[in-house]
């Protein structure tokens, strides 16, 4: 049984971020972002396989999963950003084995970067610290559940 992305996105806040996840909501805007992480992934059976994996999060949210996932009270930005980092990467391995189960495809390391443009999935998550997005781009062959 194959997982849909936002079940993947609320699963890792909670359990990552110790976020608390209300309920699915639409994206905010590209500029309602205070920090974008991203993971490029390819390869695939012929090489063929490439795209990213984006998590966007709003304003206070990189704050609230850096407090939660190093026990600090007040962390600094360069934390904040290392927590989104994190936890993009986390998502980011969890939704290619959703997005391409037959193929083996090689994840670069999270950087961050700005909200993409050219989407496939876009979904969110309200939390009680802000929202947190999860888009891929462009996923060329993938299957979605």
């Amino acid at each position: 049984m194959t997982r849909p992305p936002l079940d993947i996105l609320r699963e890792v806040a909670e359990r990552l971020g110790y976020l608390s996840v209300l309920h699915g909501c639409p994206p905010p805007s590209a500029d309602g972002y205070e920090i974008v992480a991203a993971v490029d992934f390819h390869g695939g059976q012929h090489g063929g396989q490439s795209g990213t994996i984006s998590i966007g999060c709003g304003p206070g949210i990189g704050a609230a999963l850096a407090a939660n996932m190093l026990a600090t009270s007040k962390p600094d930005f360069e934390t904040a950003r290392e927590a989104v980092l994190e936890l993009a990467n986390v998502v980011a391995g969890n939704v290619i084995a959703v997005l391409h189960p037959d193929d083996e495809l090689r994840l670069d390391p999270p950087h961050q970067a700005r909200w993409p443009v050219t989407t496939r999935v876009v979904v969110a998550l309200q939390t009680d610290e802000g929202v947190i997005s999860l888009a891929v781009s462009p996923p060329q062959s993938a299957h979605l559940p």
